[in-house]
């Protein structure tokens, strides 16, 4: 069981329980899109939000839609309140639907996606940036996240991307998934006058839940001083076994005099109830086989 509640709302560094224990999320407040005081932006944190070493994350806590029951009217009535009563509540609410994006990505692959799991895709999917500000969020590719985290006292280690920590999900689920580790084959184009064929063969684990769910696609990239993006396609399915299939693609070179260096990523692609389970996860070359001519 995870534990997040509010910082406090007291402007100052001073600790505040339940959110100072180790095992609690203590979170903080920052201002939504909407209503943002004159002079301040969204992403910057509440003037009233308690800060320090020990705050964890931050989450909206600015003039925050709610219901309220009017008793004396005998209805429920909107009205804008603001806290980090109201932090903490939104920062669970995404580790609620972490919880669940784990267990529907569980279910489609048969992979298990243990808490721990939910908490790495929490975390490596928090932004922020030094200073009293946090960048808007925005998709990231699953590669793109690192642990190289950005702390401070104002939002912690900044508001979470619900995008990127379910994307993350999904890319720890089919990595497990995935024949191989992260490799990527290099070759060099050594035929001076005719183009070169390379068959890339790639042998798939899967659960009988995926069997039909997924494809198997490529990229060639293209060293020209730098890497580059030169061509990418899918593979075909050429055999079905229990438990694991065999794709294959034949992929073709220009001539290249003096040779050209090129390097081929193998990935699985999927999707579950329209939730991309895997962009970019990158597995081991099966076979690769040059007939230069």
């Amino acid at each position: 069981m995870e534990i997040f509640a509010a910082a406090g709302n007291g402007a100052t560094e001073e600790v505040v329980y339940p959110a100072g224990y180790d095992f609690v999320h203590a979170v903080a407040a920052i201002y939504d899109h909407g209503d943002v005081p004159p002079g301040d932006v969204a992403g910057n944190m509440t003037w009233f939000t308690s800060y320090g070493n020990w705050i964890e994350m931050c989450a909206p806590g600015y003039l925050i839609e709610t219901i309220w029951w009017n008793r004396s009217m005998d209805e429920a009535i909107y009205y804008k309140v603001s806290g980090t009563s109201y932090s903490a509540p939104i920062a669970a609410t995404m580790y609620t639907i972490l919880y669940e994006a784990a267990q529907e990505i569980s279910y489609a692959t048969g992979i298990s996606l243990s808490n721990e799991d939910i908490l790495e895709a929490l975390f490596i999917a928090l932004e922020n940036k030094d200073g009293k500000t946090v960048p808007k969020p925005k998709i990231n590719s699953p590669m793109v996240l690192d642990y190289s985290k950005k702390f401070d006292i104002y939002n912690g280690y900044g508001c979470i991307d619900i995008f990127d920590a379910i994307n993350y999900l999904g890319f720890l689920a089919m990595k497990r998934l995935s024949a191989g580790t992260y490799y990527v084959m290099e070759y060099t184009a050594f035929s001076v006058s005719v183009k070169v064929n390379v068959t890339l063969s790639y042998k798939a684990s899967v659960t009988n839940r995926l069997r039909n769910r997924y494809s198997v696609k490529y990229i060639v990239y293209k060293y020209v001083g730098r890497w580059v993006e030169y061509s990418s396609g899918s593979l075909t399915r050429t055999y079905e076994g229990y438990g694991w299939d065999i794709w294959k693609a034949t992929i073709s070179f220009p001539p290249s005099p003096g040779g050209t260096k090129y390097k081929i990523k193998v990935y699985i692609y999927t999707t579950y109830d329209d939730i991309v389970l895997i962009g970019e996860s990158f597995v081991n070359i099966y076979v690769l086989e040059a007939s230069p001519w």
